[in-house]
């Protein structure tokens, strides 16, 4: 799943278990760094940052990426992208 929009590119590859276990690993990863409290906004920015260690998230005009320095829409959109391809992983095909 490709999608751009705000001037980033969230490229998330068909997730298989292995892909769902390093996104978790990462975001877990991510919320220690961070002081995580239990927030939505902080788990969106978890997601994000986790996105951003595994490679599928990238800013369109190549420059590195700072969660603290972008809009909270533009994490949210983010996040909602990888979260939607972790919840495709699980869908049953047919069903």
């Amino acid at each position: 799943m490709t999608e751009s929009k705000f001037g980033y590119t969230v490229d998330v590859p068909r997730l298989r278990q292995r892909d769902a276990e390093a996104l978790q690993r990462a975001i877990v990863k991510a919320k220690d760094v961070q002081g995580y409290t239990g927030s939505g906004v902080e788990y969106d920015s978890a997601v994000v940052r986790a996105g951003l260690a595994l490679g599928w998230v990238k800013a369109d005009d190549g420059k590195a990426l700072n969660t603290d320095e972008m809009w909270p829409f533009e994490v949210r959109w983010i996040a909602g992208r990888i979260s939607d391809a972790y919840q495709e992983a699980f869908e049953v095909p047919g069903e």
